[in-house]
Protein backbone atom coordinates (compact mmCIF):
# COMPACT_ATOMS: atom_id res chain seq x y z
CA UNK A 1 0.00 0.00 0.00
CA UNK A 2 1.07 3.24 -1.03
CA UNK A 3 1.06 6.76 0.57
CA UNK A 4 -3.08 8.24 0.49
CA UNK A 5 -3.98 4.71 1.40
CA UNK A 6 -6.38 4.06 4.43
CA UNK A 7 -7.25 1.01 5.98
CA UNK A 8 -10.21 0.22 7.76
CA UNK A 9 -10.56 -3.51 9.50
CA UNK A 10 -13.67 -4.88 9.84
CA UNK A 11 -15.76 -7.77 10.04
CA UNK A 12 -18.46 -8.31 7.97
CA UNK A 13 -20.91 -7.26 10.20
CA UNK A 14 -18.50 -3.73 10.02
CA UNK A 15 -18.35 -3.58 6.62
CA UNK A 16 -20.89 -1.22 5.37
CA UNK A 17 -20.67 1.31 8.62
CA UNK A 18 -16.84 1.56 7.53
CA UNK A 19 -17.82 2.30 4.19
CA UNK A 20 -20.09 5.12 4.96
CA UNK A 21 -17.79 6.36 7.35
CA UNK A 22 -15.09 6.46 5.21
CA UNK A 23 -17.22 7.89 2.38
CA UNK A 24 -18.41 10.46 4.84
CA UNK A 25 -15.32 11.51 6.19
CA UNK A 26 -13.69 12.14 2.55
CA UNK A 27 -16.93 13.94 0.90
CA UNK A 28 -15.90 15.24 -2.18
CA UNK A 29 -12.51 12.97 -2.54
CA UNK A 30 -12.60 10.48 -5.04
CA UNK A 31 -12.53 7.09 -3.25
CA UNK A 32 -12.09 3.39 -4.25
CA UNK A 33 -12.69 1.30 -1.91
CA UNK A 34 -11.59 -2.60 -2.81
CA UNK A 35 -11.57 -5.36 -0.40
CA UNK A 36 -9.38 -7.02 -0.01
CA UNK A 37 -7.80 -10.22 2.57
CA UNK A 38 -5.44 -10.00 5.38
CA UNK A 39 -3.52 -12.93 7.33
CA UNK A 40 -5.94 -14.44 9.68
CA UNK A 41 -9.07 -14.31 7.27
CA UNK A 42 -9.59 -10.28 8.30
CA UNK A 43 -11.51 -8.32 5.30
CA UNK A 44 -9.90 -4.78 5.02
CA UNK A 45 -11.18 -2.04 3.40
CA UNK A 46 -8.62 0.15 1.50
CA UNK A 47 -9.51 3.31 -0.09
CA UNK A 48 -6.54 4.45 -2.26
CA UNK A 49 -6.71 8.58 -2.19
CA UNK A 50 -3.07 9.28 -4.25
CA UNK A 51 -4.70 10.34 -7.46
CA UNK A 52 -7.66 12.10 -7.15
CA UNK A 53 -7.50 13.30 -11.22
CA UNK A 54 -7.42 17.09 -9.83
CA UNK A 55 -5.64 18.32 -12.85
CA UNK A 56 -8.08 18.81 -15.65
CA UNK A 57 -7.70 16.16 -18.67
CA UNK A 58 -9.35 18.02 -21.40
CA UNK A 59 -10.05 21.57 -22.40
CA UNK A 60 -13.80 21.33 -21.70
CA UNK A 61 -13.23 19.79 -18.03
CA UNK A 62 -10.75 23.19 -17.66
CA UNK A 63 -13.15 25.64 -19.23
CA UNK A 64 -16.05 24.13 -16.71
CA UNK A 65 -13.67 24.13 -13.76
CA UNK A 66 -13.07 28.36 -14.48
CA UNK A 67 -16.41 28.87 -15.53
CA UNK A 68 -17.82 27.32 -11.97
CA UNK A 69 -15.25 28.74 -10.26
CA UNK A 70 -16.06 32.56 -12.00
CA UNK A 71 -19.69 31.49 -11.48
CA UNK A 72 -20.12 32.27 -14.92
CA UNK A 73 -21.25 29.95 -17.95
CA UNK A 74 -18.69 27.63 -19.46
CA UNK A 75 -19.46 29.50 -23.13
CA UNK A 76 -18.68 32.79 -21.59
CA UNK A 77 -14.65 31.07 -21.13
CA UNK A 78 -13.79 31.37 -24.73
CA UNK A 79 -10.50 30.34 -25.84
CA UNK A 80 -8.92 34.07 -25.89
CA UNK A 81 -10.82 35.33 -23.55
CA UNK A 82 -9.33 37.01 -20.36
CA UNK A 83 -9.62 35.36 -16.91
CA UNK A 84 -9.17 38.79 -15.16
CA UNK A 85 -11.95 40.32 -16.93
CA UNK A 86 -14.52 37.46 -16.16
CA UNK A 87 -13.09 38.13 -12.17
CA UNK A 88 -10.25 36.16 -12.08
CA UNK A 89 -7.89 37.49 -9.25
CA UNK A 90 -4.22 36.73 -7.99
CA UNK A 91 -5.83 34.29 -4.82
CA UNK A 92 -8.34 32.43 -7.15
CA UNK A 93 -5.22 31.63 -9.75
CA UNK A 94 -3.16 30.85 -6.52
CA UNK A 95 -6.18 29.21 -5.35
CA UNK A 96 -6.58 26.62 -8.13
CA UNK A 97 -2.84 26.10 -9.38
CA UNK A 98 -2.00 25.02 -5.54
CA UNK A 99 -5.04 22.54 -6.05
CA UNK A 100 -3.58 21.03 -8.74
CA UNK A 101 -0.01 21.24 -7.98
CA UNK A 102 -1.18 19.22 -4.87
CA UNK A 103 -2.15 16.48 -7.05
CA UNK A 104 1.24 16.27 -9.14
CA UNK A 105 1.22 19.53 -11.43
CA UNK A 106 4.70 20.71 -11.61
CA UNK A 107 4.34 24.02 -13.17
CA UNK A 108 4.83 27.40 -11.38
CA UNK A 109 1.63 29.53 -10.39
CA UNK A 110 3.26 32.57 -11.91
CA UNK A 111 3.55 30.90 -15.52
CA UNK A 112 -0.99 30.47 -15.48
CA UNK A 113 -1.03 33.96 -13.79
CA UNK A 114 1.35 35.25 -16.97
CA UNK A 115 -0.56 34.25 -19.35
CA UNK A 116 -4.53 34.40 -18.38
CA UNK A 117 -6.74 32.45 -21.12
CA UNK A 118 -7.95 28.94 -21.48
CA UNK A 119 -5.99 28.87 -24.25
CA UNK A 120 -3.05 29.75 -22.71
CA UNK A 121 -3.57 27.50 -19.82
CA UNK A 122 -4.58 24.21 -21.20
CA UNK A 123 -0.98 24.94 -23.13
CA UNK A 124 0.86 24.45 -19.87
CA UNK A 125 -1.63 21.87 -18.51
CA UNK A 126 -1.14 19.91 -21.54
CA UNK A 127 2.31 19.80 -22.47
Amino acid sequence: MGEGTIVIWSFRACVNASIALLKDCFRGCRLRLVPSIHRRSRMAWCGQLGNLNVVPRSKPELQQELAERLGVSPSDVAEDANLRDLGLDSIGVIGIVSRWQRDGLRIEIAEFAAAPTLKSWWSLISR
